[in-house]
């Protein structure tokens, strides 16, 4: 048996490189496979996997994972035939009844969520510091799309903090275009209008997110006034110590800064946001 294709197999090995003819079989049974072809498949289903889950696009995935088109094609037609090359990969590796497109949504979105709820990484910007192949735009789509309660009540949030006009929100979460914001709010309830009347109604509420967020960060910040500056107040230089201490308590469920500060440095006083948002 030629050794060329066995030598990854063979470093998976916990007691390191062997005779290939002596091991073959431990191989086999700790993959629980029959063929070499089915290892080669778990090795591109986990960098596959990986790198969807990242959101990088059907042919950079492709690319990464060996996949070449021939020369003197085209950039469009290269990337055309590496992709349709991944997607042959998918179907032997996942069958036939799963689209990668909506495979790859779901991964992204599970993930997007899994940072909200257990980081309170909140906004686009946040986000997508997580993911190599998404921006801030790219992920904001993703929520307007699937999680869009959420966003929405990040819009209210960001509305109540002092971002008051599309732009203004549109430079905060450094999206490309204010389009974005009114495209959404447009599909989703009454337009810019609506959010305002809907912000005055939320104007004291404290978002579950919010809490998650503050947590995170307050560890880390210097005082009241560095912290709201961290969770996206704006102008807070214009508030006043009693008005900041105010917001702090509203968010910490009366505790003041100090408490809540010395609350937070403990891991398991951590909160974890509530799933209403994502049934």
């Amino acid at each position: 048996m030629s050794e060329g294709p066995w030598k990854w197999v063979v470093s998976q090995l916990p007691y390191g490189k062997v005779l290939i003819t002596k091991n073959i079989q431990q191989v086999y049974k700790k993959y629980n496979v029959r063929t070499y072809m089915d290892i080669r498949y778990l090795k591109i289903k986990s960098k596959m996997t990986y790198l969807a889950e990242q959101g990088y696009e059907q042919w950079e995935i492709g690319y990464l994972l060996g996949a070449r088109a021939g020369a003197g094609r085209n950039i469009h037609s290269q990337r055309s035939t590496i992709s349709k090359r991944l997607r042959t990969w998918f179907s032997e590796i996942f069958g036939d009844n799963i689209e990668f497109k909506m495979w790859q949504d779901d991964l992204i979105v599970r993930r997007i969520k899994s940072l909200i709820i257990y980081h309170g990484y909140v906004t686009p910007a946040e986000l997508a510091i997580n993911f190599e192949g998404l921006d801030s735009n790219d992920i904001f789509n993703y929520l307007r799309n699937h999680c869009k309660e959420y966003l929405y009540d990040l819009l209210i949030s960001l509305y109540n903090k002092g971002y008051t006009s599309a732009q203004q929100i549109t430079v905060h979460l450094q999206l490309s275009h204010n389009s974005r914001i009114y495209a959404f709010l447009n599909d989703y309830k009454d337009g810019f209008s609506g959010l305002k009347v809907e912000a005055d109604a939320y104007r004291d509420t404290v978002f579950a997110f919010e809490v998650l967020r503050a947590a995170r960060l307050i560890v880390n910040s210097l005082d009241e006034e560095d912290l709201l500056k961290k969770i996206g107040y704006k102008d807070v230089d214009k508030l006043s110590s009693q008005e900041i201490n105010q917001i702090v308590r509203r968010i910490f469920s009366g505790r003041s800064y100090n408490e809540a500060k010395l609350f937070y440095s403990y891991p398991s006083h951590f909160p974890i946001f509530f799933r209403s948002y994502f049934k």
